[in-house]
């Protein structure tokens, strides 16, 4: 297929493209407590996964090419009742994002051929929403192919059916961040569960990630136990976990991140106590509390995963992004990504 730059029509193919970017995301505060209605806050970081989807008037086939961390999947599938369908597990997230927004279009699988090239250097289910991710790029780029718009808060809700559907039950958290992209604060006993902080100045940050040991069900299924055995006490920690967050928000409101790093820190021993904390993880906070940032907690559900550090600069974000990985952790440095999902330009 010839070369495009955002959207375009490849005239060897008869096909209309385009080259979507979606970022991936931090969980500042809140894990777990959201799960309960307590707020929580989350962050769209500069570390993407990269598209390029075509749409073409051909029989109804999807193709896929998809490099997610080291693994390389190439599969194609027939339409089948008007959707598309993979054996490869894998793949799931794909075919069922790709049938959510060809009905939300109106547009018959079996009257089209789809080609999906997905780019990412980072492993799945490491607590970065890579699945999300890849739910809102590939929606996106569907609506964009089809020469259709959608907005970020539309795109956050049909992105998050995809992920429902795939999973049964899903925070609106992850999709609406790489969506709308910036600093995202969830309220989900209000009736807008998203809401896009106010930000001015950008945060700096170092990830890094260990293998998952438990997936993130897994996990809330452990703090539902505890819960059931302990309450009130279980309660306490998730009302001290939203309390963390709206006064983080606060603080970020302001611009004033006096005060951030301790409740970082905070937030992360609540987590301790409700047990989703692994060895490895511990581990991986202290090398990056060695290497001299100013707090460090887990992101994402627990059971192994994604840690991230705060620092004051991103040259200090990639100097101890550098330290993890002579240390063996895969890391990097990070920023606020501002945009979320779009076309590349």
């Amino acid at each position: 297929m010839s070369s495009i730059t955002g959207i375009g029509v490849c005239s060897d193919h008869g096909c209309r493209c385009v080259k979507v970017r979606s970022p991936v995301k931090v969980t500042l505060f809140g894990e777990h407590a959201v799960v309960y209605g307590y707020p929580a806050i989350a962050v769209a970081v500069s570390k993407y996964i990269d598209f390029k989807i075509c749409l073409c008037s051909d029989s109804g086939e999807l193709r896929v090419r998809s490099r997610i961390g080291r693994e390389l999947v190439e599969s194609a599938a027939r339409s089948s009742s008007k959707a598309f369908s993979f054996s490869d597990r894998r793949l799931i997230y794909v075919a069922e994002a790709v049938n959510t927004a060809l009905g939300e279009l109106g547009i018959d699988g079996s009257r089209c051929a789809i080609n999906v090239d997905i780019d990412s250097d980072l492993p799945s289910g490491v607590g970065l929403g890579t699945s999300a991710s890849v739910s809102s790029g590939i929606v996106y780029g569907v609506f964009k192919a089809s020469g259709r718009d959608i907005d970020p808060y539309t795109l956050a809700s049909v992105s998050r059916n995809v992920e429902i559907k795939v999973q049964g039950a899903a925070s609106p958290m992850d999709t609406g961040t790489v969506s709308l992209g910036g600093i995202v604060m969830v309220t989900p006993k209000l009736y807008r569960a998203l809401r896009r902080l106010e930000v001015n100045r950008d945060l700096f940050l170092v990830v890094g990630y260990t293998p998952k040991r438990k997936l993130t069900y897994e996990m809330i299924s452990v703090v539902r136990d505890k819960l059931s055995s302990i309450g009130k006490p279980i309660e306490m920690i998730f009302e001290s976990i939203g309390e963390i967050s709206i006064a983080a928000s606060q603080k970020l409101i302001r611009g004033d991140l006096r005060g951030l790093p301790e409740l970082v820190s905070l937030n992360q021993k609540l987590l301790e106590a409700l047990g989703v904390v692994i060895d490895e993880t511990r581990d991986l906070v202290k090398a990056m509390l060695d290497l001299g940032v100013k707090a460090a907690k887990m992101s994402g559900g627990g059971g192994g995963g994604a840690v991230y550090g705060l620092v004051d600069s991103f040259s200090k974000a990639r100097e101890v992004a550098e330290g993890l990985g002579a240390m063996g952790y895969a890391a990097f440095p990070a920023t606020v990504s501002f945009r979320g999902t779009h076309v590349l330009d």
